[in-house]
């Protein structure tokens, strides 16, 4: 983290960060994390692979990000048989 204030939120816990904070998260937890800036404003540095194969969940929202089909949906529940004739 470069400048201001943050909460990391990681999972359902969250930990506060300031400048000089780094935060590595591998890939494939399962456990989802955001940044939610403070009232000073944040600015940070972020960085990663790109692979063409990725998909990331937003457990707030209940979507999934595909990068291979370049699409974010949203997750509905629903049974095996439903929209089947």
């Amino acid at each position: 983290m470069l400048e201001g204030s943050a909460t990391l939120q990681l999972g359902d816990e969250r930990h506060p960060v300031r400048p000089g904070s780094v935060v590595s998260r591998p890939a494939a937890t399962g456990i989802a994390h955001t940044f939610e800036a403070g009232d000073d404003g944040v600015v940070l540095l972020a960085y990663g692979t790109r692979d063409p194969d990725e998909q990331c969940w937003y457990p707030d929202s209940r979507k999934i990000g595909s990068r291979a089909l370049n699409i974010i949906y949203r997750v509905e529940p629903t049974g095996y048989w439903d929209g089947e004739d």
